[in-house]
């Protein structure tokens, strides 16, 4: 078998943490931080303050007052207006995107593609995740605890190979409705509707009905998360 020659990610995971861990014991009390008019702020126990020190995350992640934040040992990388950083380390940007901050690999709609720092790049043949993990080209998950399975939309995989949690958004943007689903935004047209993977049905007239049958109307700039694909096994 051969490995897709990406040197980049196999020399900079070293420096990440060993798995995700969206619940570590170091975990900070801060439940997300956002970006707002040169200015990092803070969301604790469901208070706002002005981020006054530098405050660290699970996952290796670094906040500074500046207005960036860093990866394990990356180069700090900047917020941009109106970013919002969760606790576990997936960022939201205002039109809905939403990525993880730590090195992945993520199986986008028709290709798989690797994220360094947040930098992004397709990945055309083999990929080798931790020791005895590795991605095909046809998108098999060979060798590991797994055995091997075929892999689907949406999944993302640390470089060890450890599964990160998928998260999906739902959002209203100058008269759009924009989903991010399996690693992909897409418009839903007006007469049009999409089921997301955790079962709410978004329409394209903004009206979102949620898995336990609950009805709301999107509102301009709102953006609704939801989980995404889950680990097959």
């Amino acid at each position: 078998m051969k490995t897709t020659n990406i040197s980049i990610w196999f020399g900079l995971a070293s420096m990440l943490v060993a798995s995700f861990c969206p619940k570590a014991s170091a975990a900070s009390a801060v439940e997300r931080l956002f970006f707002k008019e040169g200015k990092v702020w803070t969301v604790q126990a469901g208070k706002t303050a002005l981020l006054e020190k530098e405050v660290d995350l699970p996952n290796n992640i670094t906040v500074y007052t500046n207005g960036t934040f860093q990866v394990g040992g990356h180069v700090p990388r900047a917020f941009a207006e109106g970013q919002v950083l969760d606790a576990d380390g997936m960022l939201i940007s205002p039109n809905g995107r939403i990525d993880t901050v730590v090195d992945h690999l993520i199986l986008a709609t028709n290709k798989t593609v690797s994220a360094v720092n947040g930098e992004a790049s397709t990945v055309n043949g083999d990929i080798q995740l931790g020791k005895d993990t590795w991605i095909t080209a046809d998108r098999v998950l060979l060798g590991g605890e797994h055995g091997w399975m075929r892999v689907i939309e949406g999944q993302m995989f640390t470089p060890d190979g450890n599964t990160i949690p998928a998260g999906d958004t739902i959002t209203l943007q100058h008269g759009k409705i924009i989903v991010q689903k399996e690693g992909t935004q897409i418009v839903i047209g007006n007469g049009r509707s999409i089921m997301m993977n955790e079962g709410t049905k978004v329409f394209g007239d903004g009206k979102v009905v949620s898995r336990d049958g609950q009805l709301s109307q999107l509102t301009e700039g709102q953006i609704i998360t939801v989980q995404g694909v889950v680990k097959l096994r």
